[in-house]
């Protein structure tokens, strides 16, 4: 009887304890004239209502617009908490054959939000 009372006291104590906290995603495709572009270098800026410009070291992440059949997200972003967020690509089409860059505002509501966004560039 000892050993039952026991062991529902640690049992009872992992499950009380919190949860691990959610962030949230911004998860997207660069476009270029409609067309996905893999390669591209997105970056993100934290706490940005207004565009940062193209200088790529006033940003605070980056990853590259990756391509495949088993990506659904070229990029992502993870463990992101709500507020205002710009996103910039930069990089060069090789179906287009030319240098293309773009940027994106986002915002994100909760810990919860998953945003799917499109980063449109151009030349």
């Amino acid at each position: 009887m000892l050993c039952f009372l026991i062991i529902s006291i640690v049992l009872l104590s992992y499950s009380c304890t919190k949860p691990e906290k959610e962030y949230a995603v911004i998860k997207g495709t660069v476009n270029h004239h409609e067309w996905e572009v893999a390669g591209m270098k997105v970056y993100l800026k934290k706490n940005a209502k207004d565009f940062p410009g193209f200088d790529a070291s006033k940003y605070d992440d980056s990853t590259i617009a990756r391509s495949g059949e088993r990506f659904k997200a070229p990029f992502v972003f993870r463990n992101l908490e709500p507020g205002d967020y710009y996103l910039m690509a930069t990089g060069f089409d090789t179906l287009f054959n030319m240098p293309a860059k773009g940027a994106l505002q986002v915002t994100i509501q909760s810990n919860y939000d998953i945003k799917n966004v499109v980063l449109v560039v151009s030349e």
